[in-house]
């Protein structure tokens, strides 16, 4: 039998208990100090271009709300001061102190990304009923004299199995393609077959996670079926929620081809700005997590143009050093390259000494098992570049869901959909019911049955043929683009 060796020839298995436990220690050691250091590079490049966005007039008149303005600005503000202090030697830091302090700010402006996300939402389903609406002006006229050749919709969906098959190795973009067509596709499935549906797919794909993860998921859901029912909507940055309930009272029918598309052209533009100002504060977040690995590992940060990072940052607020700050993202882009290609040495010998660990009984000890979890904590904030809640990230509830909880939370959210949809027009419950469809991970049980559903959203006896025409049109676009 091959006997299991380290990176540099020890044959681990010769090793007692405790030699192997030190080298992981040690292997862990090295890892923390280049995720400090590698959080430390991420955060003088980002907050480079953050500072830069900020300092722009026009970012400044797309808040109109003091109290969100003030969240944002005075939140940065302390993030990037406390970074000047930890490169300042002298400078003493209370961890736990900033550590509160940060994680007070994280959750703030977690409050205004969830709130413009839920503006975000409702701004996009606008903007498809406008798509809707305009479809239907226009197939009157440019739809009126041409027919449907059953050939063209064969070929599609030839063309989709083939696509489909060619990309069955590849999972995450198997799901993908599978989401956007049916993103695409008229909405055409009875209420009581959707619901169904979602449950079944619901079942087979959360019920191996755990409580808290499930929850949060279910939460989600809800949320792209209708955030005006969830958490701040309309509360935080008021002006949004305004302008999309403008939208939402005018008489969308009544509208002329020429009035749509200029408000088409109204509501891209408030999701532009909602996009914009949500980009900055999860940009805001990420720093906020590399900046907590920082304060938590400062003594592990080993850099040798500290004096250029304080220079750069010393009046910040006043006055930018463009050629400085140029510098120092060039730099600091070099040495997380450098350093990411450390740590992945770093994981193989982690992986190495784990597979000789599993071998042997009672080999966790208190040190080491505290060591682990600090790293895995470390990992946590390093890793969430998508700036997630933070009790998601640190759930009180690790243990796997039971099949009866999971059934209760599914139940709860096809209740609280079949309650959203009595308010709602036939159009668009169609176009909410095809979103969060489209957004679950293949809710068909094979490419058949899902071909099937793309033939029968397809069939003219059931869709307006300029539906049709405008779907084949759109479905071969994006398939093109796939395939560039």
């Amino acid at each position: 039998m091959k006997q299991s060796k380290g990176l540099e020839g020890i044959e681990l298995n010769q090793l007692t208990d405790e030699e192997l436990r030190n080298n992981i220690l040690e292997v862990n050691k090295e890892q923390l100090a280049k995720i400090a250091n590698m959080s430390y590079q991420f955060f003088i490049s980002k907050s480079i271009l953050i500072i830069k966005t900020i300092g722009d007039k026009d970012f400044l008149y797309e808040i109109d709300e003091e109290e969100e303005k003030k969240v944002i600005f005075k939140g940065f503000h302390y993030i990037i001061n406390l970074f000047k202090r930890l490169n300042d030697e002298e400078s003493k830091i209370d961890a736990e102190y900033e550590m509160n302090i940060l994680l007070d700010i994280r959750k703030k402006c977690h409050d205004l990304s969830e709130a413009l996300y839920g503006y975000e939402i409702e701004s996009s389903y606008m903007k498809e009923l406008l798509d809707y609406h305009t479809i239907k002006k226009v197939e009157k006229e440019e739809y009126k004299y041409v027919n449907i050749d059953r050939t063209e919709v064969h070929l599609l969906l030839n063309r989709v199995k083939n696509i489909l098959s060619s990309q069955t190795i590849d999972h995450l973009t198997y799901v993908d393609i599978v989401s956007n067509i049916l993103g695409i596709l008229p909405f055409r499935m009875i209420k009581s077959k959707y619901f169904d549906v979602l449950h079944t797919t619901m079942i087979r794909n959360l019920n191996y996670y755990s409580v808290a993860i499930v929850e949060n998921q279910i939460e989600e859901y809800k949320k792209i079926f209708d955030s005006s029912l969830h958490g701040n909507y309309g509360i935080i940055f008021d002006k949004y929620f305004t302008d999309i309930q403008r939208f939402k009272n005018t008489s969308i029918k009544s509208l002329s081809l020429d009035e749509l598309e200029d408000m088409a052209t109204d509501v891209i533009d408030l999701s532009t700005d909602i996009r914009g100002i949500r980009s900055i504060i999860i940009d805001i977040g990420t720093l906020i997590n590399r900046l907590i690995v920082i304060v938590l590992n400062r003594d592990k940060i080993s850099l040798n143009y500290k004096d250029e990072v304080l220079l750069a940052f010393k009046d910040w607020e006043d006055r930018i050093d463009e050629e400085l700050l140029y510098s120092l993202l060039e730099k600091s882009k070099t040495e997380l390259q450098n350093i990411e290609k450390e740590l992945l040495k770093d994981v193989e010998k982690l992986k190495t000494f784990n597979d000789e660990m599993l071998k042997r009984e009672n080999f966790f000890d208190k040190d080491l098992n505290q060591e682990m979890l600090y790293t895995r904590d470390i990992l946590t904030y390093y890793n969430d570049l998508e700036f997630t809640k933070h009790e998601v990230l640190f759930p009180e509830k690790e243990e796997r869901i039971t099949d009866d909880y999971l059934e209760q939370l599914i139940n709860s959210l096809i209740h609280y959909i079949d309650r959203s949809i009595i308010a709602m027009g036939g159009i668009e419950r169609k176009i909410r019911m095809r979103r969060l469809l489209s957004v679950l991970e293949l809710p068909f049980q094979n490419i058949e049955q899902f071909l099937s559903y793309i033939e029968y959203s397809l069939d003219e006896r059931i869709v307006s043929k300029g539906e049709i025409l405008f779907t084949i049109d759109a479905l071969n676009y994006w398939l093109d683009t796939l395939e560039e």
